[in-house]
């Protein structure tokens, strides 16, 4: 019994201790407290964020290419799901000499591209090629005298024609031209085509046209107004900015939401095709000049690269995910960002390798390695014909 009083006389006394911190240090007991339960849900988070993260599937390949060897044609497709997983496709073989390649999509056809002349002396109306696993063909347009002086851009595939982008000069309209796939005469459908970039256009990219349904979602020169555009015409979405986000990013989700950026204040908006704000990406809450350029998407998935909105200047801006990220992609690096959970998943190409596209082809080794040898067998002749 009197062990027993003893005993519960040191617990009486250690309360009473305890009780006589708490009043004393009270503030500091409750910080001490919410720290202990912040750590405690940090660290349960970075186990578990990891592993949800992990059950994400991607579809389709991711595209790059090699950056900085004199415009070689030599390309590094990953697997999304298995990023150690990957094929070196090189196309030089098809490209004549004296001529620039400028790649637009990989189908299950094959590849799709066109080449213009090197030499501004000569006419540089651009030849639509594909390259499948059987051959080499040349898509046969006619074009107009008037398409002669202009720069081609960029080439959106379709399943029964094909969209070309051409700029008459620096400041001016871009045109849009509609070509059927088996070829014959462009259509104009589009001259007011912005494409001038409304942040600093050296260390980041926006305003190029989106590819949704059966046309284009692009800036309208006179106004900056989003519109799609088709074969019928012009059709008037939303006025830009929204808030102050004026950077037209790319999707978010293919043919369903925006990302748009603001650049002072620095925060990423995505909003719906009627430009209505569905949720808030990112914002600066210090000095940040963290932008995305986005290069495609997949299911669950956009590739894009963390660029910056003040020239090669770079602050690094934090993410609230990161807190649980195991990592994020770097300065200038490109990556996977994963829609469903938040997670992103770094390339490790900086200074190596420039992303492409996301391509809606799922990996296939044995694809593109016909696709090589296909390359290899059609090598290019300083006129190549169009042999359907």
């Amino acid at each position: 019994s009197r062990k027993r009083a003893s005993y519960k006389w040191g617990l009486w006394k250690g309360a009473k201790r305890m009780n006589t911190i708490w009043i004393k240090h009270e503030k500091l007991c409750k910080i001490l407290i919410i720290l202990t339960f912040i750590c405690l849900f940090i660290g349960i988070g970075r186990v578990l964020f990891p592993y949800y993260a992990q059950q994400t599937r991607f579809s389709g390949s991711i595209i790059g290419w090699y950056v900085n060897v004199e415009l070689t044609p030599c390309f590094v497709i990953k697997d999304p799901n298995h990023l150690e997983h990957e094929t070196i496709l090189d196309i030089s073989a098809v490209v004549p000499e004296n001529y620039n390649i400028y790649v637009s999509a990989f189908t299950e056809e094959g590849l799709y591209f066109y080449l213009w002349q090197k030499d501004d002396s000569l006419p540089r109306t651009p030849r639509i090629m594909r390259l499948t696993e059987d051959d080499l063909l040349e898509i046969p347009v006619v074009w107009p005298d008037s398409v002669s002086h202009l720069r081609s851009g960029k080439l959106y595939v379709y399943p029964d024609k094909f969209y070309l982008t051409f700029s008459p000069g620096y400041g001016l309209p871009h045109k849009v031209y509609s070509i059927p796939k088996e070829g014959g005469e462009p259509k104009e459908i589009y001259d007011d085509l912005s494409m001038r970039s409304f942040g600093d256009d050296i260390s980041q990219k926006d305003g190029a046209p989106l590819q949704y349904k059966d046309g284009l979602i692009c800036i309208r020169q006179n106004d900056s107004v989003l519109v799609f555009v088709n074969d019928e015409g012009e059709e008037p979405l939303f006025p830009l900015p929204v808030g102050t986000a004026n950077l037209l990013k790319g999707w978010y989700e293919e043919g369903k939401s925006i990302l748009l950026w603001s650049r002072d204040p620095n925060y990423a908006v995505v909003v719906n095709l009627q430009g209505e704000v569905l949720f808030e990406l990112y914002r600066s809450w210090f000095l940040s000049s963290s932008c995305w350029d986005v290069h495609g998407n997949a299911n669950n998935g956009i590739l894009f690269t963390e660029a910056s909105l003040v020239d090669y200047a770079y602050f690094p801006g934090f993410y609230a995910l990161d807190f649980f990220r195991k990592e994020r992609v770097r300065h200038f690096d490109s990556g996977i960002y994963d829609t469903r959970t938040g997670n992103m998943i770094p390339l490790y190409w900086k200074n190596q390798i420039g992303p492409v596209c996301w391509s809606k082809v799922d990996y296939n080794p044995d694809f593109f390695e016909r696709l090589l040898a296909s390359a290899k067998r059609n090598r290019a002749a300083s006129n190549v014909v169009d042999k359907q």
